[in-house]
């Protein structure tokens, strides 16, 4: 995400200069409006990276998502029970193993003994604490129930966890077969095919196409197999430019939420994550526009975050969430009318966990069905390799006996 300098003016009436992690300025802008402080100046600094802990901020790397969750519950516990806000910090971080989630609180804590709110503190480092994370601890610090925030939020984490194993268990098995099968292919082809091709040679024959395909194929592997890599590295290099561009990762992510075998499971992640967020969003107090526009920069598909920030526009104009929603191809009919009965009721937040247990059970059930839909896939793809194989070897064999 781009680097911003702002400067604002605290609760104290003291300006100050501070520079943040955001996904653009405007989100940057009504992020600190958010959160009570009157913004004088932003601007994007180009080119300049997160510095260490001398600079406030944490070091570079990925922190788990698992750290960030025993965080939270450590958090909730300890100011249930009545512990100060900076005395539970320092407790949760001589307690924490992970040195760049040390420097993140670290950080943290400086900042808070120096008068800044826990969510101001948090927002300078988004690769622990996303912008849903800081939101919800800031409604947390407005309506002073910080405590249950940070429960929310913890099984809001916690659940994310678990579907993203359950997703990743499912997965496993599919991506072991596909990496034998490759090998498999690439050893046959490298050893196997060039020990025939001196006897298929002496055989005076025209050799059978499948037979004359595996000798190409087997000849290009053992003496272009630089050239293999270039190409290969080129497409990947070449899809992953593509899809890290605002245009590739709208397409990338709609197709994904399409695929035909994923596309159901992928689909309804999403959505599952969307009710969950907006849930907690809305039950911590923050104003459904202020949530919508949280909801779609955490969802973590691009496709149905345009959705999203669209049909927040409607409901800025006056329209209601499910008639803005409809536009949308992702959303069903069901979650439409569940979400029109929530906001005539006032109960939407109530509706909200309703749809997301419904999106959860749904998650469940597609994560054990992808097992039996990749299984016969698999088969028929390991059948066809030993036809290919069993063609270009055995028939020049049949060949040879009708000569002999």
């Amino acid at each position: 995400m781009p680097m911003f300098e702002y400067k604002i003016l605290g609760k104290n009436g003291v300006p100050r200069t501070e520079t943040g992690e955001g996904p653009g300025k405007l989100e940057m802008l009504h992020m600190l409006e958010n959160q009570g402080y009157m913004v004088l100046s932003i601007k994007e600094v180009k080119g300049k990276s997160e510095p260490g802990i001398k600079g406030g901020k944490t070091s570079r790397g990925k922190i788990k998502a698992q750290d960030v969750a025993i965080f939270t519950d450590q958090l909730a516990t300890m100011l249930k029970a009545g512990v100060p806000l900076v005395t539970s910090l320092e407790t949760i971080y001589t307690q924490t193993s992970n040195e760049k989630f040390r420097n993140v609180l670290h950080a943290v804590i400086g900042d808070v003994n120096s008068g800044y709110s826990l969510s101001m503190a948090m927002q300078k480092h988004p690769k622990a604490f996303d912008s849903l994370y800081v939101n919800m601890i800031h409604a947390g610090e407005e309506a002073g129930v910080m405590d249950t925030v940070l429960t929310r939020l913890s099984n809001l984490i916690e659940a994310d966890i678990k579907l993203r194993q359950e997703v990743k268990s499912a997965m496993r098995y599919p991506i072991i077969v596909l990496c034998v099968l490759a090998f498999a292919f690439i050893a046959a082809i490298v050893f196997i095919i060039p020990s025939f091709m001196g006897m298929f040679n002496q055989m005076g024959a025209q050799l059978p196409l499948p037979t004359r395909i595996l000798i190409g194929i087997s000849d290009f592997f053992r003496n272009y197999w630089w050239l293999l890599i270039l190409i290969l590295g080129g497409i990947v290099w070449g899809f992953r430019a593509f899809i890290n561009t605002e245009k590739g990762r709208l397409w990338w992510d709609g197709f994904k939420m399409k695929a035909p075998v994923f596309g159901d499971l992928v689909s309804k992640t999403a959505l599952s994550r969307f009710a969950h967020m907006l849930r907690t969003l809305t039950q911590s107090g923050i104003q459904i526009v202020d949530a919508l526009r949280v909801v779609a920069d955490t969802t973590g598909n691009a496709a149905l975050s345009t959705d999203i920030l669209e049909a927040r526009k409607d409901v800025i104009r006056g329209n209601t969430i499910a008639e803005s929603l409809k536009k949308s191809p992702y959303f069903s009919k069901l979650v439409i009318q569940m979400i029109d009965i929530g906001e005539q009721s006032g109960s939407l937040d109530s509706m909200m966990g309703s749809i997301a247990k419904q999106y959860d059970r749904e998650v469940e059930y597609s994560i054990k069905r992808l097992s039996s839909l990749i299984e016969p896939i698999m088969v028929i793809v390991i059948a066809a390799f030993l036809l290919i194989f069993a063609l270009g070897i055995f028939l020049p064999m049949w060949d040879m006996g009708s000569i002999m």
